[in-house]
């Protein structure tokens, strides 16, 4: 069974049989791309076959004229399909590499095979690490989702001066992970410790918040006091 939360799909960016689709390129053709749309395509395109059909539209019907002008037509379908199923076979396989998988966001990078064994490895070390921390947020809050733990973790690593953007690149996550491990059990500590405030009958809320916000960065405090001080005027 696939998990979406812990599933990543990549492409080499340098494979030439690289691809997402079930179906060979040849095969999506036969069901999308028949010879009838095929000569649809000659007569929308091809400048012989616009005129002999323009030609064709003036004369009389059973002519020798009209005649000719078919047969001609038909002359020149013959010798187009080949080409056209071709370009019709390219143009399917185009909309299958990793470039546009990318695009489309069916994989998550596009990964050259010569530095994958070491793109790999930052990914298992980054996610094995950040299991480690969602297990200490999970075990604070049980009700938490993935998605919430998630935000969480985005929220501590901009706290610590990196950008939303910068989440993905997993040799920075990693290093990030390991360096700030001693104050991930603090962090959770303090989410903890405003459950329990929360929770009592009597809370000293103000006393724990504090406690909290005095362990974030300098520059975080002030935006908060900051926004404190507009809020209440």
């Amino acid at each position: 069974m696939l998990m979406p939360a812990s599933d990543a799909k990549v492409g080499d960016a340098e494979g030439t049989t690289c691809r997402g689709g079930v179906l060979e390129p040849a095969g999506i053709v036969e069901i999308k791309y028949r010879d009838r749309d095929l000569l649809k395509t000659m007569h929308r395109i091809d400048a012989k076959l616009i005129a002999w059909s323009q030609d064709l539209a003036k004369t009389t019907s059973g002519s020798q004229d009209a005649k000719q002008i078919k047969d001609a037509i038909t002359q020149r379908e013959k010798e187009l399909l080949p080409l056209y199923q071709q370009v019709s076979i390219k143009f399917a396989d185009l909309h299958d590499t990793p470039g546009r998988m990318h695009a489309k966001g069916s994989i998550r990078q596009v990964v050259p095979w010569a530095t994958s064994r070491r793109y790999f490895y930052h990914r298992l070390q980054r996610r094995l690490a950040e299991e480690r921390v969602r297990k200490l947020i999970k075990d604070t809050r049980p009700d938490l989702s993935y998605t919430d733990s998630t935000t969480i973790l985005q929220k501590w690593f901009v706290e610590k001066g990196h950008t939303v953007e910068s989440w993905d690149d997993d040799h920075l996550v990693l290093a990030w992970l390991r360096d700030d491990d001693a104050s991930f059990s603090s962090r959770s500590r303090d989410l903890q410790q405003l459950i329990h405030h929360e929770g009592s009958e009597t809370p000293d809320i103000a006393d724990a918040y504090l406690a909290a916000i005095s362990k974030l960065p300098l520059e975080t405090q002030r935006k908060l006091a900051e926004k404190l001080r507009a809020q209440l005027g």
